[in-house]
């Protein structure tokens, strides 16, 4: 029983409304309409865009599985591209493809949804591949913030809206679903997600480096001494004699090591071998230049040049950072419909352009690291266009933070 005028509940016997006082008549109420929704919400995961009206929630498809054919695609052809070469690393050949390849499809796409949303809804729910799941056979929905997860007769499904379409989707839920509907907010995170990008590569670097001198300082284990000295000499050797070629070959190997990091999960554990195996061929190192030399270079003098010199630095920062965009795009794909179809707000976007910047600061680094050795002493001035290039990237990044700031709780990198 509700109050015509206010729509406050009321009883059945009362003769006016404690809210607004207005006489109620002979207490033969009725329940006021249901509201109108007045716009389609859109809520989206990887395998289906939900369109929520007023009959119900229509099912459509994203062709999800094309993006698990580009990434088979990718990895056939980098197995075949690494067999016929004989150079480089499987892993990086896919996961380079596929940086390539899974935007291309997700633009495909997002094309083919904007087409179908082009369509009246009732086009749309005759479409094939599509399905209507009217409100009486949706069991129970609930709203977290901006992530709402449904359960009806074929299953259940979480997907993602934009945060004034969860606003407008908690005003107008509990008077249609009733107690099938719950809402609950979800505390704002205080690090946006450009801050939370750079505290986790930082904390990586903290955690990598940590590994790489402790394994340069640890005698080797029995048996690993002749392989990682043979490691040293074999890289040293495909180095090649003009700057260029030493540039070349060292580009090469550090951007894939880099795009090995990149994977999800698996980019994890690569970083931390291959920081492991990275301080376990400074000895190594230190011992050929104690020849070269003549004098004797341990491996802690090896690591204070290396961490003097600005190439180690900007090298190092580079792999946790691939790492990083790896970890987070398990969250960036938790995105809505209306940032799925920018381009620029997209999670494939956002690591394929990560990755450019990773890639451009490895070869940053090598620049670095070839010039160094013909500079002598003169190579710590190194240190100022470093620090020029550092600054102007902070500022960049602080910008894109300060766009995406008023967004805390969402998933928006720019």
């Amino acid at each position: 029983m509700f109050c015509p005028y206010c729509g406050k509940a009321v009883s059945a016997d009362d003769a006016f409304c404690s809210a607004c006082g207005r006489r109620l008549g002979d207490g033969k109420q009725t329940a006021p309409p249901a509201p109108i929704l007045g716009k389609q919400i859109h809520a989206l995961n990887n395998l289906n865009l939900f369109v929520i009206g007023d009959d119900g929630i229509v099912k459509v498809g994203t062709m999800f599985p094309l993006v698990a054919v580009a990434v088979v695609v990718s990895l056939g052809v980098a197995i075949a591209l690494v067999d016929v070469s004989g150079f480089g690393s499987w892993i990086a050949f896919a996961v380079a493809i596929a940086l390539v390849a899974v935007p291309v499809v997700s633009e495909f796409r997002a094309r083919r949804l904007a087409g179908l949303l082009e369509l009246p809804r009732e086009a749309l729910i005759q479409r094939k591949g599509t399905e209507l799941i009217p409100w009486t056979s949706v069991y129970y929905t609930a709203l977290k913030g901006k992530n709402v997860t449904f359960r009806f007769a074929g299953g259940w499904a979480s997907a993602t809206v934009d945060a004034s379409d969860a606003s407008l989707l908690s005003a107008w839920a509990p008077a249609v679903l009733g107690d099938r509907f719950t809402a609950s907010p979800v505390r704002p995170s205080r690090l946006s997600p450009m801050m939370k990008l750079i505290l986790l590569t930082l904390a990586l670097f903290v955690v990598t480096q940590t590994i790489l001198i402790v394994a340069s300082l640890t005698p080797y284990f029995p048996g690993e001494e002749a392989r990682y000295y043979a490691l040293y000499n074999s890289t040293k050797s495909s180095l090649g004699n003009s700057a260029v070629q030493e540039w070349t070959g060292i580009y090469l190997n550090n951007v894939q090591i880099a795009l090995a990091n990149l994977v999800p999960g698996v980019g994890l554990f690569i970083l931390a071998i291959s920081s492991y195996n990275t301080g376990r061929v400074i000895p190594a190192a230190a011992a050929y230049w104690s020849s070269v030399l003549s004098t004797k270079v341990t491996p802690a003098d090896f690591l204070v040049e290396l961490y003097i010199l600005p190439h180690s630095w900007v090298e190092e920062l580079s792999y946790p950072l691939s790492t990083a965009l790896g970890m987070l795009a398990f969250t960036w794909r938790k995105q809505s419909y209306s940032e799925f179809a920018n381009w620029r707000t997209r999670a494939s976007t956002k690591v394929a352009l990560g990755f450019a910047v990773v890639a451009l600061m490895l070869a940053f680094a090598a620049v670095l690291e070839v010039s160094e050795p013909f500079l002598g002493l003169d190579a710590l001035l190194l240190w100022v266009p470093v620090a020029v290039v550092a600054a102007i990237c902070m500022f960049v990044a602080l910008s894109i933070d300060k766009r995406t700031s008023g967004d805390l709780a969402g998933n928006s990198l720019t």
